[in-house]
C-alpha cells in the first residue's frame, strides 16, 4: 500500500467543496505522520500497557497517535500530547478542526487523526492515524489494537468511525 499524494487529494476535496482550502500543515507534514506510523507497525507493549510512547503504563492509542504528531511536526497543530481520547475530540471541536464520522462534507485525509466509537456509546474511545484511503474503505494505523501497533481496515461508512481530527481548519 501507498501513501496517496495527499496534496492533489486535499485540492481535490477542497475544489469539490468536501474540505475547505486552509493554512494547515504541508502536504509532507501529514505523509510523514502517516508513513512515521507506519513505520512503527509491529511494535507490541510491554507488560501491562508500557509502551515508549509515554511514561505512564496506561491505554496508549492516543499517546501513540500524540507521538506520531510530534515526531511529524504537527503537535501544535493537532492539540499537543494527549492520552484520554474524548480530550482530543474536545481540542479538535474547539479548534474547528474536526469532522463527523458519516458527514458528506468532511471525510479521510493521509495523516488525520481517525477517533472511533467501538463500543457504541456515543463517544469517542479509539483513535488512529489514517494512512490511506479510498472511496470505500480507510486504512488506519492503531496503537493499542490488540496490545500492538496495527494496520486497520475499515469501511468509510462504518458506524464505528466517530470522526476525524484535522491540523486545518473546517
Amino acid at each position: 500500500m501507498r501513501v496517496r499524494t495527499i496534496l492533489a487529494g486535499a485540492a481535490a476535496l477542497s475544489l469539490l467543496g468536501v474540505l475547505p482550502v486552509t493554512a494547515g500543515a504541508s502536504a509532507r507534514d501529514r505523509a510523514d505522520a502517516a508513513r512515521i506510523a507506519h513505520g512503527q507497525l509491529g511494535y507490541h507493549e510491554h507488560g501491562t500497557n508500557c509502551t515508549k510512547y509515554q511514561k505512564a503504563c496506561a491505554e496508549w492509542c492516543d499517546a501513540f497517535a500524540s507521538w506520531v504528531f510530534k515526531k511529524a511536526g504537527l503537535s501544535g497543530k493537532t492539540g499537543g500530547f494527549h492520552a484520554y481520547v474524548p480530550d482530543h475530540v474536545s481540542w479538535f471541536k474547539r479548534h474547528h478542526q474536526w469532522g463527523k464520522g458519516g458527514s458528506k462534507k468532511t471525510g479521510p485525509v493521509t495523516g488525520a487523526a481517525i477517533f472511533y466509537d467501538l463500543n457504541g456509546h456515543s463517544g469517542a474511545d479509539h483513535v488512529g492515524i489514517v494512512y490511506d484511503y479510498n472511496s470505500t474503505y480507510v486504512w488506519a494505523v492503531d496503537g493499542n489494537y490488540r496490545d500492538a501497533v496495527r494496520l486497520r481496515k475499515i469501511k468509510r461508512t462504518s458506524s464505528a468511525i466517530y470522526g476525524y481530527g484535522y491540523d486545518f481548519r473546517v
